[in-house]
């Protein structure tokens, strides 16, 4: 039988592994409904393959097309596994979506992909992709460039896929388990919006997916949940920013109460979203233990930069809120904001530990201006466009020390003072 693979190649960073659960896993659920177990699916960041092991999964098979995941961080390891499955399969088709694909469409150009996925959601990309794999239907690709002689070509625009029908994590996975036991935390991660309203020019979620928010069905996610559930009471609710349509939180707590009294979650959302008292303590009682929230720093230059909207007070009045139904307040933090200073790095992590806030729950990650790539960057320029790793050269901060903050945040004044 003919066989489609869908690889996530390797990465330099793993860091943010329950991308992986939402942006392959549950894309190859979606898929592998609709073509009958033809589709491997392979994540060489969670089973750490390296280029000759990931071989060794897919030579004996009859391959046909393969989709390939290429974001920044494994942009090197993404090509050369296209110019090796090339020569291991001459008559192959690839194509790639991901972050990089939209981002920089004609950086491809000089390599042996066949297609990329440019608008609309990847999973009817991908499957119209598939069917062209066989087919070679041009006019019924959806959202997808070709590339031939040198050129971008254009097909249909790509479609927006019902939320619900969007995917989930089965249990019956191999890989489903792997993603629940990644970083000893035994959750499982499920997505329940896409897009983003807000214009954040450093992220890639409005960049990529689009500004109207949507959001999945309570009722299809409360389904889901019952097959996973006592296995997994732990859940990471995957959405830029759970408290933006409060009308569909409300009722999403409503229907845990009713359904799920034992499981505990934790989301992401907005400072300026976090001013409804009677909604954070439904979510409490709904079971959420933990909000992630985009503080990035309390410097107001920083904070316009990083296009966040909200006063310091603001911000202090969010935290007390929300703590003060019990939830924890996570603080994720950016490190080489341009014109970001050793003085405004402390000043940040001493205001929060100030406001009752653990050291250990604050999560730093580097400023990373995606928007600055290239298409004539090389490849190992690219991948430094990498949460983990970009560096911003910054007055009096260097390399190293941005590096120990974000590994040792809690060593954060002796690193600053060295």
């Amino acid at each position: 039988m003919k066989k489609f693979a869908l690889i996530w190649p390797k990465s330099t960073s793993m860091e943010f592994i329950n991308y992986h659960c939402v942006q392959f896993i549950e894309i190859f659920d979606y898929l592998d409904t609709r073509f009958n177990n033809q589709i491997i699916p392979i994540d060489c960041d969670l089973d750490n393959l390296s280029l000759n092991e990931l071989l060794k999964k897919v030579v004996m098979y009859d391959l046909v097309g393969v989709v390939m995941r290429v974001n920044p961080e494994n942009v090197s390891q993404s090509i050369r596994t296209c110019e090796i499955l090339k020569q291991v399969f001459p008559s192959i088709k690839i194509m790639a979506y991901g972050d990089l694909p939209i981002l920089l469409p004609e950086l491809f150009l000089k390599y042996p992909i066949d297609a990329i996925h440019s608008d609309g959601d990847s999973e009817l990309s991908i499957e119209s992709f598939l069917h062209y794999c066989n087919n070679n239907e041009e006019e019924k690709l959806l959202g997808i460039k070709l590339i031939k002689n040198g050129c971008l070509i254009d097909t249909n625009a790509g479609g927006i896929l019902d939320p619900e029908y969007w995917g989930f994590a089965q249990l019956d996975n191999p890989l489903t388990k792997k993603y629940c036991a990644a970083r000893q935390k035994n959750r499982i991660a499920v997505s329940i919006s896409r897009d983003c309203p807000f214009k954040c020019k450093h992220c890639l979620v409005y960049t990529t997916q689009g500004a109207r928010e949507r959001k999945r069905g309570i009722d299809s996610l409360v389904q889901y949940l019952r097959s996973v559930y006592p296995k997994y009471s732990k859940i990471k609710l995957w959405s830029a920013n759970f408290t933006y349509d409060t009308q569909y939180a409300y009722e999403f707590c409503n229907k845990f109460i009713e359904n799920f009294p034992n499981i505990t979650w934790d989301v992401t959302t907005r400072v300026d979203l976090l001013k409804n008292k009677e909604l954070l303590k439904l979510m409490y009682k709904a079971g959420c233990r933990q909000i992630g929230v985009g503080v990035e720093s309390i410097s107001e230059i920083e904070i316009n930069y990083a296009h966040k909207q909200f006063s310091l007070e603001q911000l202090r009045q969010s935290i007390m809120l929300v703590q003060s139904v019990g939830i924890k307040f996570k603080p994720l933090i950016m490190l080489g904001i341009p014109s970001q200073t050793k003085n405004s790095i402390i000043a940040t992590i001493k205001y929060l530990t100030e406001c009752g806030i653990s050291i250990y729950d604050i999560r730093p990650s580097m400023y990373t201006p995606y928007y600055l790539m290239d298409k004539n960057m090389s490849l190992p320029e690219i991948e430094n466009f990498n949460r983990s790793f970009y560096y911003t050269a910054l007055p009096d901060v260097s390399f190293k020390q941005l590096l120990q903050i974000q590994y040792c945040v809690e060593k954060y004044k002796e690193i600053l003072v060295q």
